[in-house]
């Protein structure tokens, strides 16, 4: 379709190849529009390489030229009923506006967690800081392993929230918590998947079906 679109690049991450985990499957964005509307988009394998240079994270452009598609997925970036795909005609220009809507994700709070975990959006982002952890456990289904971390993020009213992190989000949470000193570690998780654990709301990251989850790690030094 002759979509002309000035957007906002939320964020955007790769999908690898299930048999070649060293080549790129999918490249997956989050498009954000003026008023603050969200739409995901998607560049298969064939495509990736006539735009893996021209795309940045929280980069403002003019877009044309895409097909669209209902948007039926498992794990949902947001509300909206379309997704955008990329063809190799299709035209990304770099702009600069200032004026354009800069917030992204709506930050919630652990009360909202158990009430967004009815939804099949995955847009929570939470803070709050890390009271308690496991190590790392590898899972085994089939042929595929993973590994994950368990944690629990308490926030400023000491409520507590379980997380799961899977894959490079688990290493990375090890790396920080085994060099940490007697700081309490500060942590934003975003783009999780929430759901319940033994009737407690719980957050965890896509495993391999997304990598755009991110942890943001920090001291309260480190904040000022």
């Amino acid at each position: 379709m002759n979509w002309n679109l000035k957007v906002r690049v939320l964020c955007f991450w790769t999908v690898p190849d299930k048999y070649k985990p060293d080549i790129p499957y999918t490249m997956e964005l989050i498009l954000q529009d003026e008023k603050g509307d969200q739409i995901h988009a998607s560049i298969d394998k064939f495509t990736i390489k006539y735009f893996r240079d021209k795309i940045y994270d929280h980069g403002f452009y003019q877009m044309k030229y895409f097909v669209t598609a209902p948007y039926h997925s498992k794990f949902k970036t947001n509300s909206h009923k379309y997704k955008l795909t990329f063809t190799q005609s299709a035209i990304v220009t770099e702009i600069e506006d200032s004026s354009f809507h800069m917030d992204g994700f709506k930050l919630c709070t652990f009360e909202e967690v158990e009430i967004q975990h009815k939804t099949d959006e995955n847009k929570l982002i939470v803070v709050g800081h890390v009271v308690s952890y496991e190590s790392i456990q590898l899972s085994k289904k089939g042929e595929n392993n993973s590994s994950f971390m368990n944690i629990v993020v308490e926030d400023e009213q000491r409520n507590e929230l379980p997380a799961t992190l899977w894959g490079d989000l688990a290493f990375q949470m090890q790396s920080h918590l085994s060099g940490s000193t007697d700081e309490p570690l500060i942590v934003v998780l975003q783009l999780m998947k929430t759901h319940k654990f033994r009737d407690l709301p719980q957050s965890s990251n896509f495993k391999n079906k997304f990598d755009n989850s991110s942890v943001l790690l920090s001291t309260p030094n480190e904040l000022k």
